[in-house]
């Protein structure tokens, strides 16, 4: 268990609170039990790939094109009512021969102007000391359980976009045009933005990013916005999960923000229970983007969340994250899944993916999840035995399972590229050769061909079988390997 309360010790120093022995207890089960099961599965000889994983992932993509639809439907609507509404503001007196952004801006204006005569004018009004609120004018209210979260109308220009350390705040802040476009234009109705005020006075978005760039589309100099304060409760970490928490209680979360709010990012700082979640609304049963962003908060490393990628080409730099070292959803489930809860494994299965290369070059095929399908196979099966040998050995033993997989890897390709040239030319004089095939002058082409075939099937399973490489397998690699290393 050594390594399980290693990686919750970590995980923990990353927030605030100090975990109880009785929460440490139930999580270690938690994830002992999930690795029980892992091992049980490796040790029986089966595949780590689960088929519930594909089904999984198939069916998240499925509900994620329903979505999607039902989305563009709504939007096709909204933007229906909004050339509507933008006709008739078209038509009022006084607009003839504007242009539409003309209109836009003096409405803007207007509705901003409004708002702050009225908080200006409001007998609760109270004087701006930190000098950030329209007029010097605020209202003092209760919000998500502080009594003293400030309400006003803030300039658009004090408001940092681009907080690359906050939730969203590095995305919006490149996009910001092509969200603005994107969603509908801002109106009084809408919920105020939820503003966290640094120590040194700058104001860093927590939610309402998209309601921020479509009011500067719009043209308003300030906007609605509640200012929580940083004090010690409020810390940065607070507003972090607070944009977790208000993106989960809106619906408008992504899979790696409950991931994130599951592991540790939360009022608790620490892994929730499955009593917690609940009190949150989240449960598996709600729909497969939570029930993977569970599995993902619960069982993941956090370097698979960090590098966690799962709305691609939404945002239309899904090439610029990847070239990063980052993955697609699909994969961080795949990691997760192979190794629940193993840090180590998952992360060989995450160097493998990325192609990223050691001191010795090894894992130099590029991105590939195969590869780390094959990598963490080998270590999950070597895991007693590298728990048994000190540190020295058991780096190299490895570097050699990483080698291992790299050779698997190249030897697969080459009976699949033997398996096309058999079926493009047929039993040519050089497969017959290679794969010692006896073939009798008279023997028709077909048979030879056959044989050919059949001894390519037969390598190939004890490459990958059950268990997924055979000790003569490994036997004849490590010859391989230690001819190689000299």
């Amino acid at each position: 268990m050594k390594h399980n309360r290693d990686v919750l010790e970590r995980m923990f120093k990353e927030y605030r609170e100090d975990p109880t022995a009785e929460q440490i207890a139930r999580m270690e089960e938690e994830v002992k039990r999930a690795q029980d099961e892992q091992d049980a599965r490796v040790g029986r000889g089966r595949s780590i790939v689960p088929e519930e994983t594909e089904a999984r992932i198939e069916d998240f993509n499925a509900e994620e094109q329903r979505e999607a639809e039902a989305q563009a439907a709504e939007e096709a609507e909204a933007q229906e009512e909004e050339e509507k509404a933008r006709q008739a503001i078209r038509e009022l007196p006084g607009n003839e021969g504007k242009s539409e952004d003309e209109i836009t801006q003096e409405r803007g204006a207007r509705y901003a102007e409004a708002q702050e005569e009225r908080i200006e004018q409001s007998p609760a009004a109270q004087e701006d000391e930190d000098g950030i609120f329209t007029r010097g004018k605020y209202e003092v209210v209760s919000k998500e359980g502080f009594s003293d979260v400030r309400l006003g109308m803030i300039p658009l220009d004090k408001i940092n976009l681009d907080a690359a350390n906050m939730p969203e705040g590095r995305r919006h802040g490149q996009l910001w045009d092509h969200f603005g476009e994107k969603d509908p234009a801002y109106r009084p109705d809408h919920e105020p933005l939820y503003l966290w005020q640094r120590a040194n006075g700058e104001l860093v978005i927590i939610d309402g990013h998209n309601r921020y760039v479509r009011a500067m589309l719009d043209g308003m100099p300030s906007i609605r916005a509640y200012v929580f304060k940083e004090t010690a409760e409020r810390t940065e970490r607070w507003a972090r999960a607070k944009y977790y928490e208000l993106n989960i209680r809106e619906g408008t979360a992504r899979v790696s923000d409950i991931a994130r709010f599951v592991s540790g990012a939360n009022e608790h700082g620490r892994q929730l229970t499955a009593e917690e979640l609940a009190e949150y609304g989240l449960n598996e049963e709600q729909s497969n983007k939570v029930r993977i962003g569970i599995m993902l908060g619960r069982y993941g490393a956090p370097e698979a969340l960090d590098a966690l990628f799962d709305r691609p080409g939404e945002y239309e730099f899904e090439e610029d994250v990847l070239a990063r070292g980052g993955i697609s959803l699909a994969d961080a489930v795949r990691i997760v899944e192979y190794a629940k809860g193993d840090r180590d494994v998952q992360l060989e299965g995450l160097r493998a993916l990325r192609g990223e290369a050691d001191e010795n070059g090894v894992y130099g095929q590029g991105r590939n999840i195969e590869a780390a399908r094959r990598v963490m196979q080998l270590f999950l099966e070597s895991k007693g035995r590298l728990s048994e040998v000190g540190e020295v050995e058991a780096e190299r033993e490895r570097h050699f399972l990483r080698w291992l997989a790299d050779y698997q890897g190249r030897k697969l390709k080459e009976l699949a590229e033997d398996r096309e040239l058999l079926e493009a030319q047929g039993a040519t004089k050089e497969l017959i050769e290679k794969y010692g095939v006896e073939h009798q002058g008279g023997e028709k082409e077909q048979a030879a061909a056959n044989k050919i075939k059949n001894a390519i099937n037969k390598i190939r399973r004890k490459l990958w079988t059950s268990p997924e490489y055979t000790e003569e397998a490994k036997r004849e690699a490590r010859e391989e390997y230690e001819r190689e290393q000299g």
